[in-house]
């Protein structure tokens, strides 16, 4: 199975600009990238990349709706951000880790 992936990976009409994959036939959710430093991208054929997606934006968005409620300084707004950042960061490592 891991060859036909592979075969499946690398064929160029599954990419689009070269950078967004999208292939109904490969059940993998997310895949290693590739272009350099994009280590793994989401399979766009399936409906759950697209909440991973929305999940992204709403921790950040959330990041942001506390530092605006708040009317929080800067040092809190940075510390915020960054939270929001790495969340969304453990987030995508886990999803790559069950790829491996």
């Amino acid at each position: 199975m891991s060859e036909s992936l592979d075969r499946l990976w690398s064929d160029d009409r599954h990419w689009l600009a070269g950078r967004i994959y999208v292939c109904r036939d490969d059940p993998r959710l997310v895949v290693r990238g590739r272009r350099l430093f994009a280590f793994y991208t989401l399979n766009f054929a399936h409906i759950a990349s697209y909440l991973v997606m929305l999940l992204n934006i709403v921790i950040i968005g959330g990041g942001l709706l506390v530092v605006k409620v708040m009317r929080a300084s800067t040092t809190t707004s940075l510390i915020t951000m960054f939270g929001a950042f790495a969340a969304v960061m453990l987030f995508q490592a886990l999803l790559a880790r069950s790829v491996e």
